[in-house]
Protein backbone atom coordinates (compact mmCIF):
# COMPACT_ATOMS: atom_id res chain seq x y z
CA UNK A 1 0.00 0.00 0.00
CA UNK A 2 1.50 3.44 -1.28
CA UNK A 3 2.20 6.12 1.54
CA UNK A 4 -0.08 9.63 1.52
CA UNK A 5 3.10 11.98 1.34
CA UNK A 6 2.91 15.43 2.24
CA UNK A 7 2.70 16.46 -1.59
CA UNK A 8 -0.34 14.40 -1.71
CA UNK A 9 -1.88 16.70 0.67
CA UNK A 10 -0.75 19.77 -0.68
CA UNK A 11 -2.06 18.86 -3.95
CA UNK A 12 -5.63 18.43 -2.44
CA UNK A 13 -5.18 21.76 -0.54
CA UNK A 14 -4.68 23.32 -3.66
CA UNK A 15 -7.73 22.05 -5.38
CA UNK A 16 -9.94 23.64 -2.35
CA UNK A 17 -8.21 26.61 -2.77
CA UNK A 18 -9.07 26.92 -6.32
CA UNK A 19 -13.02 26.12 -4.68
CA UNK A 20 -12.48 28.92 -2.06
CA UNK A 21 -12.53 26.59 0.78
CA UNK A 22 -10.02 27.66 2.21
CA UNK A 23 -10.77 26.41 6.06
CA UNK A 24 -10.26 23.14 4.05
CA UNK A 25 -7.15 23.96 2.75
CA UNK A 26 -5.51 25.31 5.79
CA UNK A 27 -6.37 21.88 7.44
CA UNK A 28 -4.86 19.87 4.61
CA UNK A 29 -1.45 21.95 4.48
CA UNK A 30 -1.04 21.18 8.30
CA UNK A 31 -2.25 17.48 7.95
CA UNK A 32 1.27 17.98 5.30
CA UNK A 33 3.21 19.50 8.15
CA UNK A 34 2.52 17.11 10.34
CA UNK A 35 3.91 14.36 7.60
CA UNK A 36 7.07 16.12 6.78
CA UNK A 37 7.87 19.13 10.05
CA UNK A 38 10.19 21.28 6.92
CA UNK A 39 8.07 20.86 4.08
CA UNK A 40 8.48 24.21 2.82
CA UNK A 41 5.49 24.14 0.39
CA UNK A 42 2.82 23.34 2.90
CA UNK A 43 4.20 25.69 5.03
CA UNK A 44 4.51 28.49 3.08
CA UNK A 45 1.13 27.98 1.46
CA UNK A 46 -0.08 27.74 5.27
CA UNK A 47 1.21 31.45 6.21
CA UNK A 48 -0.11 33.07 2.67
CA UNK A 49 -3.45 31.63 3.73
CA UNK A 50 -2.71 32.74 7.64
CA UNK A 51 -2.46 36.20 6.26
CA UNK A 52 -5.81 36.39 4.33
CA UNK A 53 -7.67 34.66 7.26
CA UNK A 54 -5.52 37.40 9.33
CA UNK A 55 -4.49 34.62 11.63
CA UNK A 56 -1.83 36.76 11.74
CA UNK A 57 0.06 34.50 15.24
CA UNK A 58 -0.50 31.77 13.15
CA UNK A 59 1.24 33.66 10.05
CA UNK A 60 3.91 34.65 12.05
CA UNK A 61 5.14 31.26 13.22
CA UNK A 62 5.24 29.59 9.97
CA UNK A 63 7.34 32.48 8.24
CA UNK A 64 9.63 31.81 11.33
CA UNK A 65 9.91 28.45 10.46
CA UNK A 66 10.94 29.09 6.83
CA UNK A 67 13.82 32.13 7.68
CA UNK A 68 14.99 28.71 10.07
CA UNK A 69 14.68 26.44 6.93
CA UNK A 70 15.52 28.99 3.73
CA UNK A 71 16.89 31.80 3.88
CA UNK A 72 16.12 34.30 6.42
CA UNK A 73 16.24 37.30 3.61
CA UNK A 74 13.13 36.12 1.59
CA UNK A 75 11.07 36.43 4.66
CA UNK A 76 11.75 39.68 6.14
CA UNK A 77 8.82 41.61 4.77
CA UNK A 78 6.32 39.00 6.35
CA UNK A 79 7.87 38.65 9.18
CA UNK A 80 7.79 42.74 9.77
CA UNK A 81 4.15 42.83 8.82
CA UNK A 82 3.00 39.98 11.11
CA UNK A 83 4.81 41.78 14.23
CA UNK A 84 2.92 44.81 13.41
CA UNK A 85 -0.14 43.78 12.78
CA UNK A 86 -0.18 41.70 16.35
CA UNK A 87 1.41 45.46 18.26
CA UNK A 88 4.78 43.88 18.40
CA UNK A 89 5.94 47.30 16.94
CA UNK A 90 9.33 46.80 17.96
CA UNK A 91 9.96 43.52 16.39
CA UNK A 92 8.29 45.03 13.38
CA UNK A 93 10.53 48.12 12.92
CA UNK A 94 13.43 45.80 13.53
CA UNK A 95 12.70 43.32 10.07
CA UNK A 96 11.31 46.42 8.43
CA UNK A 97 15.14 48.19 9.31
CA UNK A 98 16.47 44.84 7.91
CA UNK A 99 14.04 44.62 4.78
CA UNK A 100 14.88 48.00 3.70
CA UNK A 101 19.14 47.19 4.55
CA UNK A 102 18.78 44.07 2.20
CA UNK A 103 16.57 44.93 -0.54
CA UNK A 104 16.02 48.68 -0.36
CA UNK A 105 11.96 48.12 -1.07
CA UNK A 106 9.60 51.10 -0.94
CA UNK A 107 6.86 49.09 1.02
CA UNK A 108 9.62 49.21 4.09
CA UNK A 109 10.34 52.15 3.30
CA UNK A 110 6.96 53.43 3.74
CA UNK A 111 5.72 51.19 6.69
CA UNK A 112 9.06 51.95 8.79
CA UNK A 113 8.18 55.34 8.00
CA UNK A 114 4.88 55.59 9.26
CA UNK A 115 5.52 53.20 12.01
CA UNK A 116 8.34 55.51 13.64
CA UNK A 117 6.16 58.71 13.12
CA UNK A 118 3.31 57.02 14.74
CA UNK A 119 4.73 55.67 17.52
CA UNK A 120 8.46 58.17 18.65
CA UNK A 121 9.14 56.06 21.21
CA UNK A 122 10.06 53.17 18.72
CA UNK A 123 13.34 55.27 17.76
CA UNK A 124 14.75 54.51 21.50
CA UNK A 125 14.36 50.90 20.71
CA UNK A 126 16.76 50.16 18.01
CA UNK A 127 19.97 51.90 16.44
CA UNK A 128 17.75 54.23 13.72
CA UNK A 129 19.42 56.71 12.96
CA UNK A 130 20.59 56.18 9.95
CA UNK A 131 17.88 54.15 8.62
CA UNK A 132 16.01 57.96 9.45
CA UNK A 133 18.72 59.41 6.90
CA UNK A 134 17.19 57.09 4.48
CA UNK A 135 13.60 57.34 4.83
CA UNK A 136 14.14 61.25 5.02
CA UNK A 137 16.09 60.42 1.45
CA UNK A 138 13.34 58.45 0.11
CA UNK A 139 10.28 60.66 1.62
CA UNK A 140 11.81 63.99 0.07
CA UNK A 141 13.14 62.26 -3.50
CA UNK A 142 9.22 60.68 -3.52
CA UNK A 143 7.85 64.13 -3.27
CA UNK A 144 10.28 65.87 -5.12
CA UNK A 145 9.53 63.41 -8.25
CA UNK A 146 5.72 64.15 -8.00
CA UNK A 147 6.46 67.59 -8.37
CA UNK A 148 8.45 67.74 -10.88
CA UNK A 149 6.14 65.47 -12.92
CA UNK A 150 3.42 68.35 -12.07
CA UNK A 151 5.69 70.43 -13.14
CA UNK A 152 5.08 69.01 -16.55
CA UNK A 153 1.74 69.76 -16.84
CA UNK A 154 1.32 73.31 -15.90
CA UNK A 155 1.86 76.58 -17.56
CA UNK A 156 5.25 78.32 -18.03
CA UNK A 157 5.66 80.15 -14.97
CA UNK A 158 3.86 77.62 -12.46
CA UNK A 159 6.05 74.87 -14.15
CA UNK A 160 8.98 77.43 -12.80
CA UNK A 161 7.62 77.45 -9.21
CA UNK A 162 7.31 73.20 -8.68
CA UNK A 163 10.56 72.73 -10.34
CA UNK A 164 12.27 75.34 -7.39
CA UNK A 165 9.75 73.28 -4.72
CA UNK A 166 11.14 69.82 -6.39
CA UNK A 167 15.02 70.77 -5.62
CA UNK A 168 14.54 72.09 -2.42
CA UNK A 169 12.53 69.04 -1.52
CA UNK A 170 15.55 67.21 -1.88
CA UNK A 171 18.69 65.95 0.18
CA UNK A 172 22.18 67.43 -0.75
CA UNK A 173 23.05 63.88 -1.28
CA UNK A 174 20.17 62.91 -3.86
CA UNK A 175 21.55 62.05 -7.31
CA UNK A 176 18.54 63.19 -8.58
CA UNK A 177 19.82 67.01 -8.20
CA UNK A 178 21.98 67.05 -11.28
CA UNK A 179 19.29 66.45 -13.55
CA UNK A 180 16.87 68.61 -11.72
CA UNK A 181 18.73 71.65 -12.34
CA UNK A 182 19.47 70.71 -15.95
CA UNK A 183 15.86 70.32 -15.85
CA UNK A 184 15.37 74.28 -14.18
CA UNK A 185 17.92 75.61 -16.67
CA UNK A 186 15.81 74.55 -19.60
CA UNK A 187 12.81 75.70 -18.19
CA UNK A 188 14.25 79.26 -17.98
CA UNK A 189 15.73 78.68 -21.56
CA UNK A 190 12.65 77.36 -23.07
CA UNK A 191 10.19 80.04 -21.50
CA UNK A 192 12.77 82.63 -23.04
CA UNK A 193 12.73 81.59 -26.61
CA UNK A 194 9.12 80.97 -26.37
CA UNK A 195 8.65 85.05 -25.30
CA UNK A 196 11.30 86.33 -27.51
CA UNK A 197 11.65 84.26 -30.30
CA UNK A 198 8.69 84.63 -32.12
CA UNK A 199 9.20 81.82 -35.04
CA UNK A 200 10.07 79.55 -32.24
CA UNK A 201 6.76 80.20 -30.60
CA UNK A 202 4.86 79.84 -34.06
CA UNK A 203 5.83 76.51 -34.62
CA UNK A 204 5.81 75.48 -30.98
CA UNK A 205 1.88 76.83 -31.13
CA UNK A 206 1.19 74.79 -34.85
CA UNK A 207 2.32 71.70 -33.52
CA UNK A 208 0.50 71.96 -30.36
CA UNK A 209 -2.66 72.82 -32.22
CA UNK A 210 -2.09 70.25 -35.01
CA UNK A 211 -1.77 67.28 -32.27
CA UNK A 212 -5.54 66.08 -31.97
CA UNK A 213 -6.32 69.49 -31.10
CA UNK A 214 -4.46 69.11 -27.37
CA UNK A 215 -4.62 72.17 -25.25
CA UNK A 216 -2.02 74.36 -25.17
CA UNK A 217 -2.56 76.20 -21.99
CA UNK A 218 0.88 74.80 -20.71
CA UNK A 219 2.53 77.69 -23.07
CA UNK A 220 0.76 80.13 -20.83
CA UNK A 221 2.96 82.53 -18.88
CA UNK A 222 3.23 86.28 -18.10
CA UNK A 223 4.89 87.23 -21.24
CA UNK A 224 6.12 90.66 -20.11
CA UNK A 225 8.04 89.66 -16.63
CA UNK A 226 10.72 87.44 -19.37
CA UNK A 227 13.54 89.24 -19.71
CA UNK A 228 17.46 88.27 -20.16
CA UNK A 229 17.20 87.90 -16.21
CA UNK A 230 16.07 84.59 -16.98
CA UNK A 231 18.57 83.37 -18.86
CA UNK A 232 20.97 84.52 -15.76
CA UNK A 233 19.11 82.54 -13.70
CA UNK A 234 19.57 79.22 -16.30
CA UNK A 235 22.93 79.85 -15.63
CA UNK A 236 23.22 79.92 -12.06
CA UNK A 237 21.04 76.85 -12.50
CA UNK A 238 23.45 75.05 -14.51
CA UNK A 239 26.72 76.37 -12.06
CA UNK A 240 24.75 74.22 -9.54
CA UNK A 241 24.52 71.01 -11.91
CA UNK A 242 28.19 71.10 -12.14
CA UNK A 243 28.28 70.82 -8.54
CA UNK A 244 26.72 67.32 -9.19
CA UNK A 245 27.84 66.29 -12.29
CA UNK A 246 29.78 62.51 -12.52
CA UNK A 247 31.58 62.16 -15.52
CA UNK A 248 32.67 64.43 -18.55
CA UNK A 249 29.21 63.94 -20.13
CA UNK A 250 27.03 65.36 -18.17
CA UNK A 251 30.01 68.45 -18.11
CA UNK A 252 29.73 68.34 -21.59
CA UNK A 253 26.17 68.81 -21.86
CA UNK A 254 26.53 71.50 -19.41
CA UNK A 255 29.07 73.43 -21.89
CA UNK A 256 26.40 72.79 -24.56
CA UNK A 257 23.35 74.27 -22.91
CA UNK A 258 26.24 77.19 -22.13
CA UNK A 259 26.40 78.02 -25.74
CA UNK A 260 22.70 77.66 -26.41
CA UNK A 261 22.23 80.53 -23.73
CA UNK A 262 25.28 82.77 -25.42
CA UNK A 263 23.33 82.51 -28.41
CA UNK A 264 20.20 83.69 -27.01
CA UNK A 265 21.83 86.81 -25.64
CA UNK A 266 20.78 90.05 -27.64
CA UNK A 267 17.16 88.89 -28.66
CA UNK A 268 14.83 91.52 -29.37
CA UNK A 269 10.60 91.46 -29.02
CA UNK A 270 10.63 91.42 -32.99
CA UNK A 271 12.99 88.61 -33.40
Amino acid sequence: MELISADYYCDKAVQLEEEGRISGAVHLYSMAIDLDYNCKRAIEARARLYLGLENYNGALTDYKHLSYIDSPDYYLKELAICNEKIANYTEAVKYYVESLIRNVDVFSYQQLYQLVHEHPDLESCIDIKAIRVLLDKYCDETRALKFKEKASKCDLDQRNYFLDLAISLMPKTSPLLYQSYIDKANAEIFRFKFCRDKEFKAELLKKAYDSDNKSVDVYVCNQSAVTEMNLVFAVQRLNEAVRYAVNLDEINQIDSKIVEIKSLTGYDSNS
